[in-house]
C-alpha cells in the first residue's frame, strides 16, 4: 500500500468500502504535519507510531483546585485521545510524560505550550517506543518524591542539567511505586 497521497486513500477506501468526505481527500495538511495520511491512521489502516514525550515546566498559579482541574480535564481528554502518562507536580515543577500516537501527543503538547498555567516549558525528549510505561493511567499524578530534586536544586537548574535518560528513569521508578494520590 502506498504510504502517502490521496491516491492511496482512494484505493484503500475503494477496496474496503469505506466512504470518506471530500474534506479528507486533500491530505496535504495532515501529510505535512503528521507525515502520513491522517485518514488512514484514523481508520486503522496505517500503524500508528507510539511515542513518549517528556517535558518540564514551572507552574503558574499552582494550588490544589487548579491541579484538580488540570487532572480532571487531562484524564477525560487523554481517554478520548488514547494518551497515557504521568504528571509529577509540586509548586515549583511540572514534570510530565505523555504516551500515545505521535499525532495525539503532539497536539496535546502544543496545547500545554499555549496554556498560561505553564511557564518555561522545556521539551526534554520525544522518542518512539514500542511499549507504554503507564498503560493503565490516563494521567497518573504524583507529587515529587523525597528522592527527587529539592526546590533549591530545581531553582539551580537540575532539570535542565539532567539527561533525558535520567528523567525517563524517574518515571520508570515511579511506576514501580504505589501512587501517592490513588
Amino acid at each position: 500500500m502506498e504510504r502517502s497521497g490521496t491516491g492511496a486513500v482512494t484505493r484503500f477506501c475503494a477496496s474496503t468500502g469505506v466512504t470518506i468526505s471530500s474534506t479528507f481527500k486533500s491530505l496535504s495538511f495532515f501529510e505535512r504535519n503528521f507525515g502520513i495520511p491522517y485518514i488512514l491512521m484514523q481508520i486503522g489502516a496505517y500503524p500508528m507510531s507510539l511515542i513518549q514525550l517528556i517535558y518540564a515546566s514551572t507552574p503558574f498559579g499552582f494550588d490544589n483546585p487548579t491541579l484538580n482541574t488540570i487532572l480532571s480535564v487531562a484524564r477525560r481528554n487523554n481517554l478520548r485521545d488514547g494518551i497515557t502518562g504521568s504528571l509529577i507536580c509540586r509548586a515549583d515543577l511540572y514534570l510530565q510524560m505523555l504516551e500515545g500516537s505521535r499525532a495525539a501527543v503532539t497536539a496535546t503538547f502544543h496545547k500545554i505550550m499555549r496554556d498560561d498555567r505553564h511557564l518555561d516549558v522545556v521539551l526534554i525528549s520525544c522518542d518512539d517506543t514500542k511499549t507504554r510505561l503507564f498503560p493503565d493511567w490516563h494521567m497518573r499524578d504524583d507529587p515529587a518524591r523525597s528522592w527527587m530534586w529539592t526546590q533549591d536544586e530545581i531553582a539551580d537548574g537540575a532539570v535542565d542539567a539532567t539527561s533525558a535518560e535520567d528523567v525517563r528513569a524517574v518515571f520508570a521508578r515511579i511506576i514501580r511505586e504505589p501512587s501517592l494520590t490513588g
